[in-house]
Parts: C-alpha cells; sequence; structure tokens
C-alpha cells in the first residue's frame, strides 16, 4: 500500500496539483457548433456490426435522415463452417 501511495504522489507531482485540485477550469467543446458544415452528403459510412442494436439503429438513421449517404453495413455472420 506504501509503494501505490508514493506511486500516485509521484503522478500527482508531475501532473501538477492546479489540475488534481480543480483550480482550472475546463471548457467542454459544444458538439453541435463543431459540426457546422460537415455534410454527409455524397460520403461513405462503414458502420461496423450493423446487424447488433447499436449498429442497426445507426444504419437505420443514416439511411432514413441522410439518404444520399452511402452506408456499408459490416455485419459477422456465422454459418455452418464458420470458425465461431
Amino acid at each position: 500500500a506504501d509503494e501505490l501511495r508514493e506511486k500516485i504522489k509521484k503522478m500527482e507531482e508531475s501532473i501538477g496539483s492546479s489540475q488534481i485540485d480543480g483550480n482550472d477550469e475546463f471548457q467542454f467543446a459544444d458538439p453541435v457548433s463543431s459540426l457546422e458544415g460537415l455534410s454527409l452528403k455524397g460520403k461513405t459510412v462503414l458502420v461496423a456490426g450493423a446487424n447488433g442494436r447499436l449498429g442497426s439503429m445507426v444504419c437505420r438513421y443514416l439511411l432514413r435522415n441522410h439518404p444520399q449517404t452511402n452506408v456499408v453495413a459490416a455485419v459477422h455472420y456465422i454459418g455452418e463452417n464458420s470458425p465461431t
């Protein structure tokens, strides 16, 4: 336990006490404003895991809301000769 405390103390010293104490304010970027002007129109999007819950929802969203976007759906198929 003493060794771990010493490692933590060294890490805190290398980082600086102001970051640990929270004295410096951290500003998060606004995700919407940082994406303004970007478009998926005419682009190709690869969705890995498209046969899963989240991947299928992403594919559905892209196909419905960005019809001029090419959606490539990567799925995992388990068949008769599949090693998994």
